[in-house]
């Protein structure tokens, strides 16, 4: 920078600076003016690359509570990207949470697998923890019926502290890398250093291909399960309507 030569991962960092800011959390306090006033700092070139625009677009869904949108761009994201935007997790979960209760009708009931795809949780046990901790109830049916919460309109408390739980989705975006492979020293010198640095880009852009894969499969796999389910419903109306105009016929 200081010769003057643009670098090659700054649009990378730069992205992670934004990312780090463009919210409060803990002792940031996210000072809108300062962010707007560092990207507008930027090259067009770095401003315009894919990772800035990525924060970008999760700033919009953050500030706009569309808390489906935040999390299925942390989805799309690379590894170090996804362990930053974890610190708003809390937030955006607590959104969801807030305008379902403001939008609801007297009552409604909610799935605890739908909660674990669309806000990235672990599992239905850690959908009926969160739930429980903005102060709704939930109920396990017997059965093979997904536990579902139980949201009452205006129901929605704010936790006295916030817990962010570890998130297994953005670990698994490293692909078994260590905390130690992702850290570049200044020790790191010559052209033995290069090439192992060029090594773990590599592995670390494997693995997140393949994690795309692995999504996309599990998407499609879930599309095909809401389609089929939605299907079966469907059909058991239809045959719930023609028993009762058979029967009223009769």
């Amino acid at each position: 920078a200081e010769r003057g030569a643009p670098c090659p991962t700054e649009p990378e960092f730069r992205a992670y600076h934004l990312l780090s800011v463009m919210a409060q959390h803990g002792k940031f306090k996210g000072d809108q003016q300062a962010f707007l006033s560092t990207l507008q700092a930027l090259r067009v070139d770095v401003r315009e690359d894919e990772r800035v625009q990525w924060v970008l677009k999760l700033r919009n869904a953050y500030y706009f509570g569309n808390f489906a949108r935040f999390f299925r761009l942390v989805g799309e994201a690379p590894y170090l990207l996804a362990c930053l935007a974890h610190v708003y997790f809390p937030h955006m979960r607590a959104t969801c949470f807030k305008i379902m209760s403001e939008t609801c009708a007297k009552q409604q009931i909610v799935e605890a697998s739908w909660l674990v795809r669309t806000l990235m949780l672990e599992d239905a046990e850690e959908a009926l923890a969160v739930a429980k901790s903005y102060g709704f109830l939930s109920s396990l049916d017997s059965g093979d019926r997904d536990p579902v919460v139980v949201l009452t309109k205006g129901g929605f408390e704010k936790p006295d502290a916030t817990v962010r739980y570890p998130s297994k989705t953005v670990s698994a975006k490293s692909g078994g890398m260590r905390r130690s492979d992702l850290i570049l020293t200044v020790a790191e010198e010559g052209e033995e250093a290069r090439r192992a640095r060029i090594e773990r880009t590599e592995k670390m852009q494997e693995a997140e291909r393949q994690y795309r894969l692995e999504e996309d499969n599990r998407r499609r796999i879930e599309a095909d399960e809401e389609s089929r389910r939605r299907r079966l419903q469907d059909e058991a109306r239809r045959r719930e309507a023609a028993e009762a105009a058979e029967a009223a016929r009769r």
